[in-house]
């Protein structure tokens, strides 16, 4: 496996839906805000531009100026199925039911 080395830029950036933003997680405080707490307290910047709703698509419109103008190390990217519309229910094949 190859090793990558994170320290050098020392930026982080979250993008993503509600997944990323922390929607639903106690006090907001999702994993998002967690593993920015600890990679703060072993110096990097974290910026989180995550917003709930968003698809794969709404992302792409926006990658460029939210993340790539700042350069980051790393960038995590978080995003809901349902807002990708995978999580509908499926229907069942006609052989299936037989």
């Amino acid at each position: 496996m190859m090793k990558i080395d994170f320290s050098r830029g020392k930026t982080a950036i979250f993008i993503g839906s509600s997944v990323c933003e922390g929607c639903g997680a106690t006090n907001n405080r999702g994993w998002t805000a967690m593993t920015a707490e600890r990679m703060e307290r072993n110096g990097w910047t974290t910026g989180n531009c995550a917003i709930g709703g968003q698809t794969t698509a709404d992302i792409l419109l926006r990658l460029e100026r939210d993340v790539i103008v700042h350069k980051p190390a790393v960038c995590f990217v978080g995003l809901g199925l349902s807002n990708e519309g995978l999580a509908r229910p499926i229907r069942r094949c006609p052989a299936a039911s037989s």
